[in-house]
């Protein structure tokens, strides 16, 4: 018996599968695989425990730079500003906090 293929339909091994945005998402893109409701959940609940652990280390490390030890500034410390040499305790005396702050930085 002999097998015949006809000149237009290639055996089905050389076929080349049409590609879909969705096999180009998951193979040139490295998308995450598709998987079911309960897997799903299962590792959205562990990537939580992980976050909340985060931010709780995140929160401690705050705190302690809060409770960090102050140090004493002379108030006739001479600070270089737009319009020369002024006092420490003159800069924050002038006006808004916020705009001496601001011409600190």
């Amino acid at each position: 018996m002999q097998l015949r293929m006809s000149a237009t339909t290639p055996p089905k091994a050389c076929v080349a599968k049409e590609r879909t945005v969705t096999d180009f998402v998951r193979d040139e893109l490295g998308a995450p695989k598709i998987v079911d409701r309960s897997t799903f959940e299962a590792k959205l609940d562990a990537l939580r425990v992980r976050e909340k652990a985060h931010t709780r280390e995140g929160d401690a490390i705050a705190a302690a730079r809060r409770r960090l030890p102050m140090v004493e500034v002379d108030s006739a410390t001479s600070l270089i500003g737009e319009r020369g040499a002024v006092t420490l305790l003159d800069a924050f005396e002038q006006g808004d906090i916020m705009d001496t702050l601001r011409g600190l930085a």
